[in-house]
């Protein structure tokens, strides 16, 4: 009898774990799914970055005027030849953080999810040509403008520019 009983236990406990697994796969497919669509409707899918906060109402990034000054003069001085750890002093921030700050296409007015960058709704901080002459410092190369952004890489800006 005892032996029956734990044949049981142990069908009972592969049949909930059947279940869990099950469950944990459909809201796995439904996040995905969520996040597609975010994507195909061009909205952001991580936290606020330096120089945006994000407005719930309208579900996309909106520039901060202050913190887009000082991206832009990170870039400007970065682009003039400054370094990584002179920029982190300057600026009160970690060298990475610097770095990063300066690779991040999100600054293009790009999203990105599954590794895929596309044009997002929200504001660009930087024209797409500043952008490629910062990362060939980085690169020690010419980087390529994105097809999509190439209509967009002479038009002026509101950035101040060297």
């Amino acid at each position: 009898v005892e032996s029956l009983l734990e044949g049981k236990d142990k069908i009972t406990r592969k049949f909930h774990s059947a279940v869990a697994q099950e469950e944990i796969e459909t809201k796995v497919k439904r996040v995905k799914l969520g996040q597609v669509r975010q994507f195909n409707d061009r909205m952001p899918m991580s936290r606020e970055p330096f120089g945006y906060f994000s407005d719930k109402n309208i579900k996309n990034f909106v520039v901060k005027p202050d913190e887009q000054k000082r991206y832009r003069e990170i870039v400007r001085d970065f682009s003039n030849g400054k370094s990584l750890s002179e920029l982190a002093v300057k600026h009160l921030m970690s060298i990475p953080r610097v770095k990063y700050l300066l690779q991040n296409r999100t600054y293009l007015g790009e999203i990105c999810f599954d590794g895929k960058w596309i044009e997002g709704r929200h504001k660009a901080l930087i024209n797409p040509k500043t952008f490629a002459e910062v990362q060939s410092r980085f690169n020690g190369k010419v980087n390529k403008i994105p097809k999509y952004l190439e209509k967009h890489a002479t038009r002026p800006t509101e950035e101040p520019h060297r």
